[in-house]
């Protein structure tokens, strides 16, 4: 065995240029399927600002960003599975024609994962997410930045890779095919690349840290104002009197009873900062010079002493910044200095470049022979109703029809991803061949927290196991690392003074994150069924019905 490259044909992705084949050359004997995986490689580029007026200097500095997903979760970061990057997936065989042409794939695939993976499944699979997962610092760190944060060693910037596991899109995305027997195949793939938005962090919000105080558990956050913005920022103590210069360090003060209080500002060395000064009072005796110069973070060290109750965990007591210059550019004038405070400097422009794509193929060299191949896939039926409280539509299942999840797709424009979910559905019931799959309404609270009659969960389990999957998460919601919240401090997260921890990755559900699906299950006789769903909403709800069924079918091909 081993791994195979396969460039896509076409030269370049972009996203206006989301279309994307690969060809699978039958010399390969045989491919892993569920080994295989496809990345798309990207890049982050950024223009500076104009000096700080006064600044004496002029520096480039590493920005980090995360992705936010526009249109999902209130506009959040973390909340979507890699399939999510496929719109549309056809596979096809030179032997065997069409094998599977799965429409809308990102809504069916998105939604089967965040019913069949929990929280450890999610966590363990981060390292080829492309969902910003939080670190000491609680916010999130792209995969094109090395942040360095102790030492010397400048932080870098490198390609980043969103990677979309076949397992993830397709039905055969487990298994292994002879392509002896099937030939060369082909993969076409319509991507969502245009539905991203770049955010500079540790700021989600455009103006401010990502952090907490009482949460962080860190050195002191004070609130000023930088030129047009409220800026979040750590300050250090500075005494400097009149008439003196400033030299290019800074020691912050920390708290050194809490692990995760240990090591837990949010610089990096490289990083671009500015300064505000301060007073013993500040905003009453401040240093008139506002000439305070443009740096990067040239060194962080993290200092420790005796006395931790923990022997293993050293107490940290402060943290010294070094900077490329001195922090301010002339003297103190007026009154002394007392405290320093270091604040970001965001990039001018950030622009996201798609680079390429490429299928990497796990080749099998002896393949498994057989007299044909039989698998599951999806089919799609997508309707749409002007809004209103009440809904009743029929249609016509598939004869190899094996189940089917009804989906709700919340997408208002084309640049938008989109999940399962109306926040106004109150009632559902769902017939086939008017025959009841439940006996009476299923009941859904519209109001927090959003909770399903039992009979919704009992069918969506039966249902999910007559597809052949794990029903792991019956949370009813997305798994979000981040949201764009201002802060961390708000119903979604902890209350103020406890500890935000990498495990809970599961938001509560709000108007716009929650996952509903209504299952159905077919006979297998062989015929077609009509459906019939019939949907009420409570009063409010204006938003149009978008349905998506997919409906899971039996297919077989013979040699």
């Amino acid at each position: 065995m081993s791994y195979i490259k396969i460039q896509a044909n076409q030269g370049t992705i972009s996203s206006t240029q989301n279309l994307v084949d690969f060809d699978i050359p039958s010399y390969m004997a045989g491919i892993d399927m569920n080994e295989s995986f496809i990345n798309l490689t990207y890049t982050i580029t950024d223009t500076e600002p104009a000096a700080t007026a006064g600044s004496t200097t002029t520096v480039d500095g590493i920005h980090n960003y995360i992705h936010v997903f526009n249109g999902v979760g209130e506009n959040s970061s973390g909340v979507l599975h890699n399939s999510a990057l496929v719109r549309r997936a056809t596979l096809t065989a030179t032997k065997a024609g069409q094998l599977e042409s799965i429409q809308r794939a990102d809504l069916v695939m998105e939604v089967k994962q965040l019913l069949t993976k929990n929280i450890g499944d999610f966590q363990g699979a981060s390292h080829e997410q492309i969902a910003n997962i939080p670190n000491q610092w609680n916010y999130g760190s792209c995969s094109c930045r090395n942040l360095v944060t102790e030492g010397v060693v400048t932080s870098t910037t490198r390609d980043g890779v969103m990677r979309v596991n076949l397992k993830d899109i397709l039905g055969l995305g487990e298994s292994t095919l002879n392509l002896n027997q099937l030939g060369d195949m082909r993969l076409s793939l319509e991507c969502n690349l245009d539905k991203f938005t770049l955010k500079e962090v540790p700021t989600l919000d455009g103006t401010a840290f990502k952090r907490d105080a009482g949460l962080q558990e860190g050195p002191t956050i004070m609130t000023t104002a930088l030129g047009a913005n409220a800026v979040d920022y750590y300050s250090g103590d500075k005494a400097v009197l009149v008439g003196a210069a400033t030299d290019n360090t800074l020691d912050i003060p920390l708290i050194g009873d809490s692990f995760i209080a240990k090591k837990n500002m949010p610089f990096w060395v490289g990083q671009k900062v500015n300064f505000i000064l301060q007073g013993a009072t500040p905003g009453t005796d401040d240093p008139t010079n506002a000439d305070v110069n443009d740096v990067t973070i040239t060194e962080i060290i993290f200092r420790s002493t005796a006395g931790s109750t923990d022997p293993n965990v050293p107490s940290l007591t402060t943290a010294t910044l070094t900077f490329s210059a001195n922090i301010t550019a002339g003297n103190i004038a007026t009154n002394p200095l007392a405290k320093v405070v270091v604040a970001p400097i965001y990039a001018a422009t950030k622009t996201h470049t798609w680079k390429r794509a490429e299928l990497v193929c796990k080749s099998v060299r002896n393949p498994p022979v057989s007299r044909g191949l039989s698998y599951r896939t999806y089919q799609t039926i997508q309707d749409f109703a002007a809004a209103t409280l009440s809904l009743q539509r029929t249609y016509e299942m598939p004869r190899d029809g094996v189940a089917s999840l009804v989906c709700f797709d919340t997408s208002t424009a084309t640049d938008t991803f989109s999940g399962s979910w109306d926040a106004f559905v109150n009632e559902y019931q769902v017939f086939v061949d008017n025959v009841g799959i439940t006996d009476r309404p299923v009941p859904i609270q519209i109001t927090a927290p959003r909770t399903k009659g039992a009979l919704h969960n009992v069918i969506l389990e039966k249902t999910l196991e007559e597809m052949g999957l794990d029903y792991k998460n019956n949370l009813d919601v997305m798994p979000s690392q981040i949201s764009n919240a201002e802060d961390f401090d708000n119903a979604d997260f902890n209350t103020e003074g406890s500890v935000i921890t990498n495990s809970e990755v599961m938001d509560s559900i709000n108007a716009s994150n929650g996952l509903l699906t209504l299952p159905v299950m077919y006979k297998q006789d062989g015929t077609p069924k009509l459906m019939t769903i019939h949907v009420r909403r409570g009063a409010g709800a204006t938003a149009n019905f978008n349905l998506v069924i997919f409906t899971q079918v039996q297919r077989t091909i013979e040699y």
